[in-house]
């Protein structure tokens, strides 16, 4: 059965699929918006494509833990179906393509994404998608990669300004912060 892979992703809610045609593996999920978790998906591929050609310069973010890392050029996004923000028809549409995928000789990539960021925020503990939007003016990526290149959570939402970039000692413990929370997440 055939159906028509629209021209561009929609800001929609919907279930989508990371495949690997080559090495017959899928990964399928549900998300809020498609436009946005397609442009996360390309993001992560492409890091790592940049990480297998300079590995001690980049990080690679992979954060579907159980999906093999191959080279972005294996994999397509492809938008499934389009489908309310209820949950639970979200997962009954997400088992429906897996199910469709494995009649047709797919591996399905279990596993979830990596958990969502907590940060503290003027003594409050919440996810780091509240703080963006009660906080900041950026865009959510924005102050998600701010983050992983060390900033404090006040610096990364604009409460605060950030370390100047010359300032050896600042810069010392920016890349110790780094570090840490990559370590967090690889842990």
């Amino acid at each position: 059965m055939m159906h028509r892979v629209p021209e561009f992703v929609p800001h929609r809610s919907g279930v989508f699929a990371l495949k690997n045609d080559r090495r017959k593996i899928v990964y399928v999920s549900w998300t809020q918006n498609l436009q946005k978790r397609s442009h996360a998906m390309s993001h992560m591929l492409l890091r790592h494509d940049r990480w297998l050609q300079h590995p001690k310069k980049i990080q690679p973010y992979w954060p579907i833990r159980d999906l093999p890392k191959h080279k972005s050029s294996e994999f397509i996004f492809v938008v499934e179906r389009i489908v309310s923000p209820m949950p639970t028809l979200a997962l009954q549409e997400v088992n429906k393509v897996q199910r469709r995928y494995q009649r047709q000789g797919y591996k399905i990539v279990s596993g979830n994404r990596a958990t969502t960021g907590m940060v503290r925020v003027a003594g409050r503990k919440m996810r780091l998608a509240e703080a963006v939007r009660e906080y900041s003016d950026d865009d959510y990526l924005t102050v998600y990669r701010r983050l992983e290149r060390g900033w404090t959570t006040e610096q990364a939402l604009g409460l605060e300004k950030p370390d100047p970039r010359w300032h050896t000692p600042k810069q010392k413990l920016r890349k110790q912060r780094e570090k840490e929370r990559y370590e967090m997440r690889v842990a």
